[in-house]
């Protein structure tokens, strides 16, 4: 901060020299901050030493790990783990980032998993599905969300983030470990579980060694 000024009327005008690297997205959080009432503007001040790197967001992201639409009933379920970015009907693709985790892990998700329709009725088995509002990302929101293993893609329709291409190799690592844990326990001594078993577990395997060679070569690189 190079200045404060008190106005005497409840206003104060703080100036500062900060990169401009820091103001992507900052706008939507200043007003959030000051409940719309800041004025904020910017003037270039020239060029600098680099500062440093950034905070960026500890949270994770949602990843959909399967090309469809997405569906209000799965939107529901996953809801409760973080925000979502989607909507009912929405089109997604395997690698497309549907919701931020509210933990610091990536977390693949099947956005487009429907309700199974059964015969049986209840009373209290059927619950009201209640999905909360989603405000669609600006550019500048999305870039300031973004990490460097993420990319924006930016339609007419809409803006949507998406995982770099040597993602995809963790997304089917995802896929086979989710595998292993949803074998029928009632068919573990049967050939069929140990052979469904023993082939997603060296699929595991294969997929963990590529992205170790993977984290290697970026490694050497820095």
């Amino acid at each position: 901060m190079t200045n404060m000024v008190n106005k005497g009327s409840g206003r104060a005008r703080l100036e500062f020299r900060i990169p401009s690297r820091g103001l992507i997205g900052y706008r939507c959080e200043f007003l959030t901050d000051t409940r719309g009432t800041g004025l904020l503007n910017t003037e270039f001040d020239g060029w600098d030493d680099y500062r440093g790197p950034i905070e960026s967001r500890s949270n994770g992201s949602m990843l959909s790990d399967r090309k469809g639409t997405a569906v209000a009933y799965a939107i529901w379920n996953l809801q409760e783990r973080g925000r979502m970015f989607v909507t009912h009907q929405m089109d997604v693709y395997e690698g497309m980032i549907v919701g931020e985790n509210a933990k610091e892990n990536d977390l693949v998700v099947n956005i487009t998993r429907e309700k199974k329709l059964t015969n049986v009725r209840a009373s209290a088995s059927d619950e009201a599905i209640r999905i909360t509002p989603v405000v669609p990302f600006t550019l500048e929101q999305a870039m300031e969300w973004i990490s460097d293993e993420e990319l924006i893609e930016v339609t007419p329709k809409q803006i949507a983030i998406e995982t770099k291409a040597r993602e995809a190799a963790q997304i089917a690592l995802g896929k086979a470990e989710l595998r292993i844990e949803q074998l029928p326990a009632l068919l573990e001594d049967s050939k069929e579980a140990r052979t469904e078993a023993k082939r997603s577990g060296e699929e595991a395997a294969e997929l963990r060694g590529t992205l170790a060679g993977m984290n290697l070569e970026k490694a050497k690189k820095l």
